[in-house]
């Protein structure tokens, strides 16, 4: 019995110190790391329940309290899972904040000024999206097919 006893404490030591999976893991500067992760959220487009587009937005506005930005600006890195497209521009999906479509879409590059603050996918492609101020204490930032028979929506509040 107290055998059995040492070794499950062993196996029980051995767990709790091994490494466990962090949503950190998906940024590269530790500093900015956990507030980052505050305002990023994160959906997949399942079709036939499998995931087609993993999408992630991080609300600049919020991490850049200091600056006055004068539009709402978003982080976006979306994944096309089956490679059919590369760029959120030849897809057929768009962007929304609160049913108002974007007033510019850049592409960035793995060098830009903001390299520290994107989701760790090297084969995703990375945006930074702006859109008119709004009033509304809640954000509906939505990826959605132009049919709109898929989508994803993700929530941020002012």
């Amino acid at each position: 019995m107290y055998k059995n006893l040492s070794l499950l404490i062993l196996v029980v030591i051995f767990t709790s110190c091994s490494n466990k999976n962090s949503a950190f893991e998906h940024f590269e500067n530790l500093s900015q790391k956990s507030e980052t992760i505050q305002f990023t959220k994160k959906k997949d487009i399942l079709i036939d329940n499998k995931p087609k587009v993993l999408f992630w937005a991080t609300h600049l506005n919020k991490l850049e309290k200091n600056k006055e930005l004068e539009k709402e600006s978003f982080l976006v890195t979306v994944y096309f899972v089956d490679k059919k497209f590369d760029d959120l521009k030849d897809s057929k999906y768009q962007l929304l904040l609160n049913d108002n479509k974007s007033l510019s879409l850049e592409k960035l590059s793995q060098d830009s000024d903001y390299k520290d603050l994107f989701i760790d996918n090297k084969w995703a492609s990375k945006y930074l999206v702006q859109f008119n101020k709004t009033d509304d204490d809640v954000f509906k930032l939505e990826l959605k097919l132009t049919n709109n028979t898929n989508w994803a929506q993700l929530e941020f509040e002012k």
